[in-house]
């Protein structure tokens, strides 16, 4: 069985998504760890992380803390989980070549535009040598920058898809709390706040080659299915292969949560080619889904310019199933996504879309519109519906003329 044992990992940033992975990965031996801590054991993983020196000391003092948000609330009564990593550096160590050099995996979940700033990847994976990098991306030139950029060849190279939605709670302005008062204040008072979390479907991952990176991947795909979030080695799975993975994997524990999600998404591939023109759409309305559902106009823009990235994406990745999904989006199928989504969702939707995609990874969202329509154009693919909707947005319509 392949599992996550005994292999040493760094997780770069302890964010939302980072903290997740990192829970999972040191559980990734034991499905059925203990409900509030973690207990060592010999064979577990040994899971450390790299931060900012500014961030050191909270982690170091005080543990993680996660509470998984309920998909259907009636059926569970999660808890707040504390999580204790093994060690943390910082880029310091990297710096002063402190950091020890015999990691197997280093995962990278920061945002793209960190990515590129400075030379921090290429000299943390030049402090790592046998590491495979992990990387957790958006932007479809991110091989290519891998590769040419930070030096790390295609068999080293494994890139993954976020399949879960993770936040730090509370969200400003929710109108309904994602975590009960109670679960904030387990392992409090602590400077790291809960992280609250909801998984959407495996986490895909896909090496680049044959070799530690094809090991790599199924590693932490199997480390990610056991430690309960689900993971995939690309590529686009049969829905009755992702229901199996996830009953299997944790019999008994929200298998009926986690039909649902399987039958109802589409391949996490397709996410980066559905959510770009999504979240343009919902920012135009200043991120309120019921504005978004009742904007027919928009709504008619939208559906041609996923289409039309569905079509484009399809395409760049060797997929004949993702421009599919382009068939089942319309104008009236999209206004009750919207309606509806916005009602039924475990968390503040509007919220969490305001605050991460509208906050956090604003800047992130506009390099990876302007990458993936530089791809698209040098491919001999205007994406002009996109581009119209792009110039719906304000703070985005410099892009659709660029």
């Amino acid at each position: 069985m392949t599992t996550v044992a005994g292999l040493k990992m760094l997780v770069v940033g302890a964010g939302a998504v980072g903290t997740v992975y990192g829970h999972a990965l040191k559980k990734g031996d034991d499905p059925h760890p203990p409900p509030t801590a973690l207990l060592p054991s010999p064979a577990a993983p040994n899971v450390s992380y790299l931060l900012r020196p500014k961030y050191v000391p909270a982690l170091k003092s005080h543990p993680l803390r996660l509470y998984r948000v309920p998909i259907l609330p009636f059926f569970s009564s999660p808890k707040t989980v504390l999580f204790t990593p093994d060690a943390v550096y910082s880029e310091t160590d990297v710096e002063e070549k402190k950091l020890p050099r015999d990691f197997d995996m280093v995962i990278v979940t920061v945002p793209e535009d960190s990515i590129r700033k400075g030379k921090w990847l290429k000299n943390l994976m030049l402090a790592a040598p046998d590491a495979v990098l992990v990387h957790f991306t958006s932007m479809v030139s991110d091989a290519d920058f891998v590769r040419y950029e930070v030096g790390v060849p295609a068999d080293r190279h494994v890139s993954g898809i976020i399949a879960l939605g993770a936040f730090a709670a509370p969200l400003a302005g929710e109108r309904f709390p994602a975590v009960p008062a109670s679960e904030l204040e387990v392992g409090g008072p602590s400077p790291n706040k809960v992280i609250a979390y909801f998984v959407s479907g495996p986490q895909n991952v896909y090496p680049h080659a044959d070799g530690p990176a094809k090991k790599a991947a199924s590693q932490i795909a199997a480390g990610f299915t056991q430690g309960g979030i689900g993971g995939s080695v690309i590529g686009d799975p049969a829905p009755f292969l992702i229901v199996s993975q996830y009953v299997f994997a944790r019999w008994g524990r929200g298998t009926v949560e986690r039909c649902i999600i399987s039958f109802s998404l589409p391949p996490p591939s397709t996410a980066r080619y559905c959510l770009i023109p999504f979240m343009v759409a919902l920012e135009a309305k200043n991120w309120s889904w019921w504005g978004a559902a009742k904007d027919f106009k928009l709504l008619g823009l939208l559906a041609n310019a996923t289409k039309e990235a569905l079509a484009h994406g399809g395409a760049r990745i060797g997929s004949r199933v993702i421009p599919h999904y382009g068939s089942l989006v319309w104008s009236f199928t999209l206004a009750p996504v919207f309606f509806f989504g916005s009602l039924v969702a475990p968390v503040d939707v509007e919220a969490l879309t305001k605050s991460h995609f509208g906050g956090k990874v604003a800047p992130q969202t506009g390099h990876m519109i302007a990458d993936v329509l530089d791809e698209a154009a040098r491919n001999g693919n205007n994406l002009p519906h996109l581009r119209e909707l792009l110039r719906q947005n304000p703070r985005l319509s410099a892009i659709a003329d660029s």
